[in-house]
């Protein structure tokens, strides 16, 4: 699709008005939407609205509050100033052209029968009515979400939710994934998507809860990969919510499943018995994973976690110089992976190598420098030389075992 200003600035903000269901005679309440991607979402709160269109904080957003709801745009026509949109729930929307108070025309979303003569207020700087319309109809035109059968809206929701979650708007996706299975309980793809937004939130009992809830809705014929990502996502949480020993039994069964020759499962073993304290099985597991990801650029992200996680379990072991040369052949593979280069900040500082330790440090802030962990790491390096520090734990940086291959 052509990119528009409005892609560019990430979205735009509009003050509109929506009547409140219910009400025998028509109620209007004003009402903020944001425009961004096919997501249509709209708030009660103008702050809100504003965190969701900077995407500064949007995790604060909590859809108790201001969040309101959300659409996606299938179809904008452009009728003399007046810019229709139509959602896929069949509800119409129409953003009309507004005088603000400094002079300037800003566009103002009103419902289909709302009133005309009302202005908008602009949120930020907003997009000309003529560059709304030419994003709305390159979104609407976007392929949309492959159906596999069932109830309608609960898909419409969906991909609402998917949507927003691509945003990482994930507090409204929360909100649209649970609307989708207030539709349909059983839709199993609804418990899953939620499953992955509460572990991107960290609120691993919720994962656990909304995984568990998909797996006991997945049907027998469902697609085995999708199943095998459920699995290892079901198993993330588990094990982030503090539950290793369930984590570990869903990925032997796993294992098993697979013929042990899935690495990603492997992998993730790993870590589990890393967890555990089962350091020898732990290298056993990381071993099959980096032999199995050998020559497979798909599986590069996989092979990276386990090089790392058998270093961890390595120095766990005592084996401080083969854990640093399995670190250093990592960061070898990939030279700005910054996990990577993490790990081997706290192995140099482990064997108090303060020197080294700064060394790749500055080379993660060379690519980002406002790097939270390694402007911590930083800040403990200078202390260590000067005396001040002392480590608190015999251990690598943990690294995280969410899947990243089922994305949203």
């Amino acid at each position: 699709t052509t990119s528009t200003p409005m892609d560019r600035a990430g979205g735009g903000g509009f003050e509109g008005y929506l009547q409140k269901r219910g009400h025998v005679f028509p109620t209007w309440k004003t009402r903020w939407f944001v425009l961004r991607g096919k997501a249509f979402t709209y708030y009660a709160s103008g702050q809100e609205a504003a965190v969701d269109l900077s995407q500064t904080g949007a995790a604060s957003v909590h859809e108790e509050q201001g969040f309101k709801g959300a659409h996606i745009v299938t179809q904008a026509e452009l009728v003399g100033d007046e810019l229709r949109l139509v959602t896929s729930r069949g509800k119409q929307f129409l953003v009309r052209e507004a005088i603000d108070s400094g002079g300037a025309q800003a566009p103002t979303a009103v419902s289909s029968d709302g009133p005309a003569d009302k202005a908008g207020k602009q949120l930020s700087s907003t997009p000309t009515i003529r560059e709304a319309f030419n994003y709305f109809s390159a979104a609407a035109k976007l392929p949309r979400m492959e159906r596999l059968g069932g109830d309608t809206e609960a898909w419409q929701q969906l991909e609402v939710g998917m949507e927003l979650a691509k945003n990482q708007l994930m507090p409204q996706a929360v909100a649209a994934f649970k609307e989708s299975i207030h539709l349909n309980a059983s839709f199993t793809e609804a418990h899953t998507y939620l499953g992955e937004t509460y572990l991107v939130l960290e609120d691993y009992s919720k994962a656990v809860r909304s995984f568990h809830a998909a797996r006991m809705r997945s049907k027998p014929k469902r697609n085995k990969d999708l199943d095998l990502n459920l699995e290892m996502n079901y198993a993330t949480a588990l094990l982030l919510s503090g539950n290793a020993l369930a984590a570990k039994a869903i990925l032997e069964e796993a294992a098993t499943s697979t013929a042990n020759e899935n690495p990603e499962v492997l992998n993730n073993l790993g870590y589990v018995q890393l967890q555990l304290g089962s350091l020898e099985e732990a290298v056993s597991r990381f071993d099959s994973a980096i032999q199995l990801s050998k020559g497979d650029v798909s599986a590069q992200d996989c092979s990276m976690k386990a090089m790392l996680g058998k270093g961890e379990a390595l120095f766990g072991l005592g084996k401080h110089t083969a854990a640093m040369e399995q670190l250093e052949r990592a960061v070898a593979l990939d030279s700005k992976n910054v996990d990577a280069l993490l790990c081997l900040t706290d192995a140099h500082m482990l064997d108090s190598a303060f020197e080294e330790a700064k060394n790749c440090i500055n080379r993660v802030l060379e690519i980002f420098p406002k790097h939270h962990e390694a402007l911590q790491r930083l800040e403990q390096i200078q202390k260590l030389f000067e005396g001040e520090f002392q480590p608190l734990s015999p251990s690598i940086r943990p690294i995280s075992l969410r899947n990243k291959s089922a994305e949203m």
